[in-house]
């Protein structure tokens, strides 16, 4: 329909995640809603475990319980990166690969813990999960 309408071919189209960032109270100016208190009154710790729990339920059950939507690219572009980056911010909601955050020195591995990984444009404290992991969301 898009194509139709603006003459526009598809370019690709990318699984979007999400982080839940809109629950972490930190991201309130405001006081924070009351329907907030279900989620720990938006505690980043419970955000950050929620968000490793769904990408952990779609790794294990190849579900889309993480999945927030798509981003959808027209126009005759030069390339368009198609894989799912599984790694989005609690706090600010931006995304990284996996590959450049292990390159960069951001992931902390733990042995009985899930590793974890700095956000590159806060520094919030994250769950690091493999983008490898979840290739099949792309179909």
């Amino acid at each position: 329909m898009v194509t139709k309408a603006t003459g526009l071919k598809s370019a690709g189209t990318r699984v979007l995640c999400t982080s839940l960032s809109f629950l972490n109270r930190r991201n309130f100016r405001a006081k924070a809603p009351r329907k907030l208190l279900l989620f720990g009154n938006g505690n980043e710790t419970l955000v950050r475990w929620l968000t490793y729990g769904l990408r952990m339920l779609d790794r294990w059950f190849h579900r889309r319980a993480s999945v927030y939507g798509w981003a959808y690219y027209f126009g005759d572009l030069p390339t368009v990166e198609l894989a799912v980056w599984s790694n989005v911010c609690v706090r600010c909601g931006s995304a990284d690969p996996s590959a450049v955050l292990r390159t960069s020195g951001r992931v902390k591995a733990h042995r009985f813990w899930p590793d974890v990984y700095t956000c590159i444009a806060c520094g919030g404290e994250n769950f690091f999960t493999d983008d490898g992991d979840f290739r099949y969301l792309r179909n």
